[in-house]
């Protein structure tokens, strides 16, 4: 956008320069004359006028070709200073190189989580694309380190699965007895939430097939769900 109103301006500025400087250079040649030709002399008793001066006339043009080349300067200038490319997505050397090459600087603020952007590529950079900057100055960006491991506790197994999958790893299902969860619900995942996703790698996911107790005394037999340990009756998750 600023790129094309730089060009407008640039235009505008040699519309208005050319005309102006036509009667600016006929002026100085003698051309056009500064002054209106004087009369000749009437034999009357009227008055004798005197003749209208016109140098305000080459005041103005003079003043009007300044401004005008004043903004094309203007205009010129903006056009020569490079335009932030978007970078997002891109790894940090490629970013790094095409900066270089328009004369712009590039520093890292941090390493943050993404979902959508590879571990090691540009997340966010400031300013954004299309901003104008004068060589030197620096894009600042910040780089993916990955996707983070969510909380996965108490949510569904196959919703689980979906997610795990589309990052990338390959969920491997392990059974607990346990009442911390309902059952067919998540208990716990190795890696735990909060660190990477390993993508390409398998996550193990443990699963709730919820609490057993003995059918014939009621006790939780919880690991052993076999047979009852103190009944020794046989029994099955519930």
């Amino acid at each position: 956008m600023q790129s094309w109103v730089s060009i407008v301006i640039a235009i505008l500025a040699l519309i208005a320069v050319i005309p102006s400087a036509i009667v600016a250079i006929l002026t100085l040649r003698g051309k056009i004359p500064l002054t209106r030709p004087e009369p000749e002399p009437i034999m009357s008793k009227t008055r004798e006028k005197k003749p209208r001066k016109r140098k305000w006339f080459l005041a103005i043009s003079i003043t009007i070709t300044a401004v005008a080349i004043a903004a094309l300067i203007f205009a010129l200038v903006m056009l020569s200073r490079p335009k932030t490319p978007e970078i997002v997505g891109e790894t940090e050397e490629k970013a790094r190189s095409t900066l270089s090459e328009l004369g712009i600087k590039m520093s890292v603020v941090d390493s943050v989580w993404s979902e959508e952007i590879p571990e090691g590529c540009i997340v966010t950079q400031n300013p954004n694309q299309g901003t104008i900057l004068k060589k030197g100055e620096e894009v600042k960006i910040w780089i993916s380190k990955g996707i983070q491991m969510p909380e996965f506790k108490g949510i569904a197994r196959d919703s689980v699965l979906d997610l795990l999958t589309a990052y990338g790893v390959y969920p491997k299902i392990d059974s607990t007895f346990t009442d911390e969860v309902t059952k067919g619900q998540v208990l716990s995942t190795n890696p735990p939430a909060g660190v990477k996703v390993p993508v390409g790698e398998s996550v193990t996911v443990t699963v709730s097939i919820g609490r057993v107790t003995c059918p014939s005394c009621g006790r939780i037999v919880a690991p052993d769900w076999t047979y009852c340990e103190f009944c020794k009756a046989k029994i099955n998750p519930e």
